[in-house]
């Protein structure tokens, strides 16, 4: 399924420099890791390679982690943070508490659904 730009997302200076940097492939990170093998990295962020938190104080572990990790590399530079939601139909999974208050900074780039939403 083709990745589609949301209409008004404003971000087509994004889609530029995503397909300039990354032709071969959409913004989706289990085809991204394979088919730029050489480029991906994990950054195990919680204790013990945790891959999720399972509360706010992980969330808070997983934010500073994170920041640290963005300040040292682009201290100064505009970065766009890119991230997802799965769900079926209209649905989506829901986000925690901290990623919530970030709403009001957030807005939408792609979808893969087949409508669009």
């Amino acid at each position: 399924m083709q990745m589609t730009e949301i209409s008004g997302s404003g971000w087509p200076e994004l889609s530029v420099l995503w397909r300039r940097q990354w032709p071969e492939c959409p913004p989706l990170a289990y085809e991204l890791k394979n088919v730029y093998a050489d480029r991906w990295v994990r950054f195990h962020s919680l204790p013990d390679s945790q891959r999720y938190p399972d509360d706010e104080s992980e969330y808070a572990i997983l934010l500073y982690r994170h920041n640290t990790v963005l300040d040292e590399f682009f201290t100064g530079q505009r970065v766009h943070i890119v991230t997802a939601t799965y769900g079926a139909g209209e649905e989506t999974v829901g986000i925690s508490a901290a990623g919530d208050r970030l709403k009001a900074a957030h807005s939408d780039w792609l979808s893969r659904h087949p409508r669009g939403l």
